[in-house]
């Protein structure tokens, strides 16, 4: 478990992280920092987006952001269709529910067993 921070000393080591380069250390202060904003969240009892919005978070999301080449970025589909294949998960291409293995695979397109059982039943008549 990393050490308790303030939110003052969290607030100091946002911004010197905007000159770093090392992603490792700065997503172990990144946790650190979000452990001092849910702290101060829990205790003006306010919920997550006002601790997703905080600059604190704000700050460190984009120095990662930018450290990984992804700032500015408006589309991760790409991101997100690697991290699928490398986790063994896809997306139904009929009703778009995540799954770790495909049912049916018909080319590039992978179907849940509730849509290929539809898709059965329908072809089937019933």
């Amino acid at each position: 478990m990393p050490d308790t921070i303030t939110l003052r000393q969290a607030a100091r080591d946002a911004l010197d992280v905007q000159d770093a380069c090392n992603l490792s250390g700065v997503a172990h202060s990144f946790l650190q920092a979000v452990q001092a904003v849910n702290a101060e969240m829990r205790d003006r009892g306010e919920g997550t987006e006002w601790r997703n919005n905080h600059p604190i978070i704000r700050l460190y999301v984009d120095k990662l952001a930018s450290m990984a080449g992804v700032q500015g970025w408006t589309d991760l589909s790409g991101a997100y269709a690697e991290c699928r294949e490398i986790a063994g998960r896809t997306h139904c291409a009929t009703c778009g529910q995540t799954m770790e293995r495909p049912a049916v695979t018909s080319g590039a397109a992978s179907v849940c067993d509730r849509c290929a059982d539809e898709a059965t039943r329908d072809a089937e008549g019933r």
